[in-house]
């Protein structure tokens, strides 16, 4: 059933008009951190650059790669959601996402801590859950968790 949730959510973002002019907000990685330095918690400025590329689904917004400001986990998943949402909409898909550092050594999922107690078989049914792009990045991550209207 999620599945089929998304897809109709996926695609009423597709046939989202484009806004007339340029992107005003957060439009790349650059700016994320930036936001992220100066004390605005991760989760907010995270969805605003989320929104921000819902309305224009521009490559651009990847043109830049994360800086080292964030961890390695982060910087492994934030290749992730540039293939991921390349791929999602046919936008060229930047060279820097390839590099190593943008590719964890073992398994990484940002919110492990909300799933602890979890036994091998749901533990197991999580990353399986997980988009291929992220998992090819070394990150525990659903394509739906982009979804944003």
């Amino acid at each position: 059933m999620s599945k089929h949730l998304d897809q109709i959510v996926w695609k009423s973002i597709h046939e989202r008009p484009l806004p007339k002019g340029n992107p005003r907000g957060l439009t790349n990685y650059l700016d994320l951190a930036q936001l992220v330095a100066t004390g605005e918690d991760w989760e907010t400025a995270w969805s605003a650059f989320l929104h921000e590329f819902m309305l224009f689904r521009q490559a651009s917004f990847f043109q830049y790669p994360p800086p080292e400001s964030f961890s390695r986990g982060y910087r492994a998943m934030l290749a992730g959601t540039a293939e991921v949402l390349c791929d999602e909409f046919q936008l060229p898909v930047p060279l820097w996402v390839h590099e190593p550092q943008y590719i964890m050594p073992e398994l990484w999922d940002l919110y492990e801590w909300m799933f602890t107690g979890m036994t091998d078989e749901q533990n197991h049914r999580r990353i399986e859950s997980s988009d291929p792009l992220y998992l090819k990045h070394g990150v525990v991550w659903r394509r739906r968790d982009l979804i944003t209207l």
